[in-house]
């Protein structure tokens, strides 16, 4: 049961320096994040609600499937599910 609870810790963890520096980028112009780093930032924006694939696009993040399947590697739970918009993207959403 610990392992479990220290996994989640482990995972708040990197949500919230990836949410860092996202912020420190946006606001100081420091080193950029990685792109995982944006993806996670965005699916805390988006409190609880889907993510559509097509703000990744506008991200300039061309592979972020690659990126969502290593978090979902990393142990972030991230579903997918048909696009609200009715664009040929799919929406995530972190649970």
């Amino acid at each position: 049961m610990s392992d479990l609870f220290e996994a989640d810790r482990n995972l708040e963890a990197r949500l919230d320096k990836a949410y860092y520096r996202v912020w420190r980028w946006e606001v100081a112009d420091a080193v950029k994040p990685t792109q995982q780093d944006r993806i996670l930032a965005e699916f805390l924006r988006a409190a609880g609600t889907t993510v559509c694939g097509a703000k990744f696009l506008e991200m300039h993040i061309p592979r972020y499937a690659a990126r969502i399947l290593e978090l979902r590697n990393d142990g972030f739970d991230i579903q997918a599910g048909p696009c609200q918009h009715g664009m040929n993207v799919v929406d995530y959403e972190l649970l």
